[in-house]
């Protein structure tokens, strides 16, 4: 038995240390999955939910800190008699909403773990029973938990934890995420990423004398009753990136964008973004002429309305015409509100958050 409790606190810890460390990464990712789930609620349960939109972000810090310090405590039998009652109300909660997404079919991806490992909500959701089962046998074996388990050391290493980690994710929030695992990552090729990998491969369900049988072709015998389908593989027979498009008012730009050398200026919300990033658009607008002597086309690429990306442009003196883009696209571009993509054509070059601003020169000799 005591082996059996040793394995299931390891599971658990390092479960809740690579689950919140992975969501760390991308905390912007998170907070939108949280902001889905808010709205299904909303529509669902009542209005009360809209309540948590605005400070989606904050929640998706502290859902993941609290995840990683949790994992760290299960690990060293921290203060245990009140962590191990924190952990099965967490997992008792994220159980019920990846059921709620699942049976009810409300959120197609639960955010687990991030675009690092894409589950559904029926996958995510027997890992939360598996772990509520690892977790109840935590609760079982009480006799083989230390009773020390309340000390100095344990308190430094916790709170030590607490501040590495809000770092960790407080430098992810103003630079870019550590790692990226989208299709718009750093060597990736746009057009490529919009084709499929390959054909959809089909399986036909057809019955006849009230048996059901799978067939990989249509049958040309009549007496088969067509039923249903499902496509083998779904995951490479659809594109990475589907809804890739620019335009503005003189008409579509997405061909425009995929020529030659780009750099997209990404302004999710230019009201944000010039409160909060002036200085480093004005040092962005002065490269603007040495950039397009060496032909590299700027352009912004906004979601905002029209007055607010005109008054960015005029504050920072950015001559750089603009064109828009669907807001879901821009946040799965790049995490930022006001960032930088360099592309040749269409292949991911650079990728900068505005706080991050390369020299000039760096930027022309990447695109060279």
């Amino acid at each position: 038995m005591k082996i059996l409790i040793n394995i299931s606190r390891y599971l658990v810890g390092l479960l809740f240390i690579f689950s919140g460390l992975i969501k760390l990464n991308d905390p912007y990712g998170f907070s939108y999955k949280l902001t889905e789930y808010f709205e299904v609620f909303a529509s669902d349960f009542g209005s009360f939910f809209h309540v948590f939109k605005p400070v989606a972000l904050e929640l998706a810090l502290i859902i993941c800190i609290a995840e990683i310090v949790l994992g760290i405590a299960v690990l060293i039998w921290y203060r245990f008699n009140t962590t191990k009652w924190i952990i099965l109300g967490m997992i008792l909660f994220f159980t019920f909403l990846t059921f709620y997404s699942a049976y009810f079919n409300k959120v197609k991806e639960c955010g687990c773990f991030g675009d690092f490992i894409r589950l559904t909500p029926w996958q995510s959701f027997w890992k939360d029973i598996i772990l509520l089962i690892l977790i109840l046998l935590l609760f079982a074996g009480k006799k083989y938990i230390p009773k020390k388990s309340n000390n100095l050391k344990g308190d430094i290493i916790v709170v030590i934890s607490t501040l590495l980690f809000m770092y960790i994710g407080y430098y992810s929030l103003i630079h870019l995420p550590y790692f990226d695992w989208r299709p718009y990552a750093i060597g990736k090729n746009i057009p490529t990423q919009m084709k499929p990998e390959e054909a959809p491969q089909f399986v036909y369900i057809m019955e006849k004398n009230g048996q059901q049988t799978e067939m990989s072709q249509y049958p040309s015998d009549t007496t088969f009753k067509y039923l249903s389908y499902k496509i083998l593989n779904p995951e490479k027979s659809q594109p990475k990136i589907m809804d890739y498009q620019i335009w503005n008012e003189e008409g579509d730009f997405t061909e425009y964008s995929l020529k030659g050398k780009v750099l997209l200026v990404v302004v999710k919300d230019a009201d944000k973004a010039l409160a909060n990033n002036q200085e480093k658009g004005q040092l962005l607008a002065s490269y603007i002429p040495d950039l397009e002597k060496s032909g590299i086309k700027p352009m912004i690429i906004t979601s905002s309305q029209v007055e607010s990306i005109e008054n960015l442009r005029h504050e920072i003196q950015l001559p750089v015409s603009y064109y828009y883009m669907d807001d879901t696209q821009i946040k799965t571009m790049i995490r930022a509100n006001f960032g930088l993509l360099l592309l040749n054509n269409g292949t991911i070059l650079g990728k900068w958050n505005i706080n991050d601003l390369p020299d000039r020169n760096e930027i022309v000799k990447l695109a060279d």
